[in-house]
């Protein structure tokens, strides 16, 4: 049998959507087809593995988030501030909230805790504080949702295919009558940029406007965002388009890019084809000279 070599300088990342049965070089560098634990620079070149993390705490924790003064967390259905100037990640009780998934919203000096059962609000320091009174007529507190997002002055949160937001200044208040949308399946993504909403229900829309009775409806793409992948990003290079504010999430075809104006470009589409998944979790990382964009799905 005749011994075939090939020499490899670079690997280009991967590619899962060749057909042909050819392997897909370029000259000296290739792709995987598939990978586990592999990392690459923009050079092409394999990085030596991280030494890795310890273990702080373990339980049936979810639902983290933080920021520079407060770290939340969910166990066991119960709310926790965390202290991360102790070895130990000391908890502090601050309420029970059910067990299913919490999205946080910061508003100015306020955290709002949202899920399909609860609607809180917490003071920077993590401590409980009420939701004001609502007595106007056809006026009512927010209710609890799913997915939630501030943008213009307003907080709006979904729950199965149903967009709520709040009146203009009062994050915790709704108009019983008009401050509903209602989309074609339930909702998977929310997130602002500037200019506009990026929604996802049976396909990927764009509500463009600042205000809600103003917002025009426009589809992006086809295809639905995967729960729970958002990220938020700022200055990052699209091929020749510069976005100053933007989205990275994961679709059902790949990995994708939003921005103002409805800006959109799927990353990956052309290299690599999507298992089936129905949700996941995303997060950015600082890695010195770049970011990167991890997500855990299932």
């Amino acid at each position: 049998m005749k011994l075939i070599r090939q020499r490899i300088d670079k690997f280009l990342g991967i590619k899962n959507t060749n057909q042909s049965g050819k392997w897909p070089w370029k000259g000296s560098s290739t792709y995987f087809y598939q990978a586990d634990n592999v990392e690459i620079n923009n050079d092409g070149d394999m990085l030596t593995k991280r030494e890795g993390y310890y273990l702080l705490k373990s339980g049936s924790y979810s639902n983290l988030w933080s920021n520079e003064k407060v770290s939340l967390i969910v166990k066991d259905g119960n709310l926790y501030s965390l202290d991360l100037n102790t070895s130990t990640l000391s908890e502090k009780f601050i309420t029970f909230v059910g067990y299913s998934p919490v999205t946080y919203v910061e508003i100015g000096t306020y955290i709002f805790c949202i899920n399909k059962s609860t609607f809180i609000r917490l003071d920077i320091n993590g401590n409980l504080i009420s939701i004001p009174s609502v007595t106007k007529e056809f006026k009512q507190v927010m209710p609890g949702g799913e997915l939630a997002e501030w943008y213009k002055g307003r907080l709006y949160i979904s729950y199965g295919n149903l967009l709520y937001f709040s009146d203009a200044g009062t994050p915790w208040q709704y108009d019983l009558r008009k401050n509903i949308f209602q989309f074609e399946e339930d909702i998977s993504m929310i997130v602002a940029v500037n200019d506009g909403l990026f929604i996802s229900s049976d396909k990927t829309y764009f509500l463009s406007g600042t205000s809600p009775d103003k917002m025009e409806r426009k589809e992006v793409v086809e295809y639905k965002a995967i729960r729970g992948t958002s990220r938020k990003i700022r200055d990052i290079q699209v091929g020749v388009n510069k976005l100053d504010e933007g989205i990275l999430w994961v679709s059902e075809k790949g990995i994708c890019v939003g921005g103002q104006g409805g800006f959109f470009d799927n990353l990956t589409v052309s290299n690599y084809v999507m298992p089936e998944i129905t949700e996941g979790s995303s997060a950015m990382r600082d890695y010195g000279e770049k970011y990167q964009y991890i997500s855990i799905m299932k």
